[in-house]
């Protein structure tokens, strides 16, 4: 007995047909394939985007409020060193030379 061919089609012998050949299938995958796994990631990239913009406004909300607090904080330490004084609040006025607004006098409290 012959050693069969394993790319060749075990037959019957009807008819005295010869072995059939068949391709092997390679392991890639197919253009269709390929095709909608890029659509479903597409897919899921846009229901990402709204809320990744959302993310991002949040986090700009919270730098302004870390700013504001930042302020609030150096004003307090302004007041606790000039006896209960607030800050100039205008850095152009009559008395220019004398008060630099209340910009450049909390600079030195702001870390």
């Amino acid at each position: 007995m012959q050693t069969a061919d394993p790319k060749l089609l075990p037959c019957l012998p009807l008819c005295g047909a010869p072995p059939v050949r068949i391709r092997q299938r390679r392991g890639g995958f197919t253009l269709i394939e390929l095709l909608i796994v890029v659509a479903i990631i597409a897919s899921l990239a846009a229901l990402l985007v709204p809320s990744l913009a959302k993310a991002k406004d949040q986090a700009r909300t919270m730098v302004c409020a870390n700013n504001l607090h930042q302020i609030y904080l150096a004003t307090i330490g302004y007041v606790d060193d000039y006896d209960s004084y607030l800050p100039a609040a205008d850095s152009v006025g009559a008395n220019w030379p004398y008060s630099p607004g209340w910009m450049f006098v909390l600079k030195p409290y702001l870390g």
